[in-house]
């Protein structure tokens, strides 16, 4: 697997540039991984040209071009696109269909505090507001109105050219994280988003050997709880050391200097930090702001101590209390108090306990090989190849269009061994999944998704200039069933009629006599019931299909396949609609001289007007906007030539094992 790795350095560095070089340094064994780096720094005239570039960086977008050219990934991995590499490489790598994976270290899509932290509390008005004002007005960004209405800008321009829905896959720290990304008006799907922590390597741990401190490490500012800390042990026999450096230093010199069970520490090495913590009591975590995945907590685990943190983001995930640490109420000090005091009642045997607890879940979760895994399978899920049922030695069979990935090639090439959901797009459903999420989720989740109209073809051509030939229902339909009548099996018809279903079972008979065949008329109604479901599984079930077909008209039956996939026992699950008209004789389908001309809907218009007037001539105008509107769109990007691409970069600043990656 060819892994691109791209990452904005900031002017200072920080937690995402070491998890950068983490997972760097992490994949180079396990995976052919390059980087491709940027960064914020240089001159005050240089820094501000790459702010101002921001929404759309051509400078950045040709170094990109160059490094696909030099060697084409098969999925890019963004960590940092602020603000110098810009989200147009998004947009490219979707031009050059490459799955693009970014993971979400912060909450800039969301505010351009990145924090929803300010003025030292939370700053959560940006959750509620289309247009981050609020935010402006308060100068969130650097302090300046300015620089933070171009940062929303820059963010909200993309929203509207969904360049955020249309990365394949979002890593959220935690599930805190996922779920404040989900209810954003950024519309993404929640198998969009995967969850996975960062990781620590293992120093080693012990049970053995704790004094009677408590640890602090961490930046000494307010979003980090120092007040509360400072507070909370201030006038107690509880022995604190503090590590760290920033903007509340002073404070804390100060408070060292009254409190005798106070003591500063400045700032550490990693392996000094690690044997600090070895020999603590706990590690204390009183941030106030919603922090994205601590690793001082992970690596507080991993050496077996325990944690007392706020009950707030991402701690709430990774401490359990009276499990791993404890948890009490953000800028609480009567509560971090009454929970040092509720470690202090413990007796040797229980703390002992605890701090096994706080290893097993760092051996469980926060490993290198477990974050391995993970990332891998991240990957994996984003190019489509992992168990995917149409992966052609390696080579994908999707294409994207207008943001879905629809299969573009022959029936045969489908791989049918094992469980898969088939579905089909066209110009009335794609309109539809604007309106319809859930919808839109189904058709989005599908294994196979096939071109069944003339708008996906032509739209495949316009957008992507890849041909694309229609395959409608009817044809996977009678692909289907010529594949059990050669090797033996069944299929069940699910939806309409009785008197349909009895013409279709003949139908089937008379043509295909290996196959057996089975049928279920569910009650006509808007929408089944728990009790209709479970009826239609058990039925189902009962006979254990090679092939399920369903047949209850748009949205309605990718929803049912998608919602009940799990439950019902068919290797292969498509839902063909109409076919069953078709295939019963009941409603005639157009010739294959109007399929030939691409003019199947016109006689269907005219053979049944009142059912199909809307579908072709109200959707059918309104998904030509939405193609006219995406092209115009897709013109914003100059057209990559990495055949005559003469400009390059230095291959030197895009190797993995680079350790010169400049940071200012």
């Amino acid at each position: 697997m060819k892994i691109l790795l791209i990452h904005t350095f900031y002017g200072q560095s920080g937690g995402e540039d070491q998890v950068f070089r983490n997972e760097c340094d992490l994949l180079s064994g396990a995976a052919e991984a390059r980087q491709l780096c940027f960064d914020n720094g240089g001159k005050k005239i240089q820094v501000l040209f790459k702010f101002i570039l921001g929404p759309f960086n051509l400078f950045s977008l040709s170094k990109f071009r160059s490094a696909i050219k030099a060697d084409r990934p098969d999925v890019i991995h963004i960590h940092n696109w602020h603000f110098a590499a810009s989200p147009i490489l998004i947009r490219a790598a979707k031009k050059l269909q490459i799955p693009v994976v970014v993971t979400l270290h912060n909450y800039r899509l969301l505010c351009p505090s990145a924090t929803l932290f300010h003025n030292g509390k939370l700053f959560t008005e940006s959750l509620r507001e289309p247009f981050p004002w609020k935010a402006i007005m308060s100068k969130v960004y650097r302090n300046s109105r300015i620089q933070t209405f171009w940062l929303a800008a820059i963010t909200h321009w993309h929203k509207r050219l969904k360049t955020w829905q249309g990365v394949d896959r979002y890593i959220a720290l935690n599930e805190f994280s996922k779920d404040l990304f989900l209810k954003s008006d950024l519309n993404l799907s929640e198998n969009q988003i995967d969850v996975k922590a960062n990781f620590v390597t293992d120093g080693g741990w012990s049970v053995k050997g704790q004094e009677k401190y408590y640890l602090f490490v961490g930046r000494l500012s307010p979003e980090k709880g120092i007040p509360t800390l400072l507070a909370a042990f201030s006038n107690t026999e509880y022995e604190l050391r503090i590590v760290g450096d920033g903007p509340l230093r002073k404070d804390v010199e100060r408070f060292a200097d009254e409190y005798k069970n106070i003591s500063y520490l400045g700032s550490r090495s990693n392996e000094e930090i690690r044997s600090l913590m070895k020999s603590s009591m706990a590690l204390v975590f009183p941030s106030i702001w919603y922090e994205g995945m601590p690793m001082t907590i992970l690596e507080a685990f991993s050496t077996g101590t325990c944690v007392i943190g706020s009950r707030l983001g991402a701690m709430e995930s990774l401490i359990t209390h009276d499990h791993n640490g404890y948890l009490f109420t953000p800028g609480d000090i009567r509560g971090l108090r009454s929970s040092i005091a509720e470690w202090e009642a413990l007796d040797q045997l229980s703390r002992t306990i605890r701090s096994i607890n706080a290893r097993k879940t760092y051996e469980t979760h926060y490993t290198p090989e477990e974050n391995l895994d993970k990332l891998l399978s991240i990957y994996r899920s984003a190019i489509g190849t992992q168990a995917s049922p149409v992966a052609e030695k390696g080579a994908s069979l999707k294409t994207i269009v207008m943001d879905f990935p629809v299969f573009n090639a022959a029936l045969d090439k489908m791989q049918l061994n094992q469980k898969t959901v088939i579905n089909t797009i066209n110009q009335y459903s794609y309109v539809m999944t604007t309106k319809d999420p859930v919808f839109k989720e189904a058709l989005m989740s599908s294994d196979v998704l096939l071109p069944d109209g003339v708008g996906i073809t032509i739209a495949s051509s316009l957008l992507n200039g890849i041909k694309m030939n229609k395959i409608a229902g009817a044809e996977l339909h009678e692909f289907l069933l010529t594949k059990l009548q050669k090797e033996g099996g069944s299929c069940f018809y699910l939806g309409s009629s009785e008197t349909t279903l009895l013409k279709i079972r003949l139908h089937v008979n008379q043509e295909f006599p290996s196959i057996t065949v089975h049928t279920f008329s569910p009650p006509f109604k808007k929408e089944f019931s728990e009790e209709d479901n479970r009826l239609m599984i058990e039925e189902i079930n009962r006979v254990r299909p090679d092939v399920l077909f369903i047949g209850m008209t748009a949205p309605k039956q990718e929803k049912w396949a998608y919602q009940h996939y799990k439950s019902v026992d068919a290797r292969v699950i498509c839902a063909i609609g109409a076919v069953f008209d078709f295939y019963a004789g009941t409603v005639s389908r157009p010739s294959q001289f109007w399929i030939d001309m691409r003019m199947e809907w016109l006689v269907r218009l005219v053979n049944e007007p009142g059912r199909m007037w809307k579908r072709y001539l109200y959707y059918g105008p309104y998904f030509v906007y939405i193609l006219i509107s995406k092209k115009l769109k897709k013109s914003l990007i100059v057209q990559p030539d990495l055949v005559k691409q003469t400009k390059s970069i230095e291959v030197s600043n895009y190797t993995l094992n680079s350790k010169k990656a400049r940071v200012h």
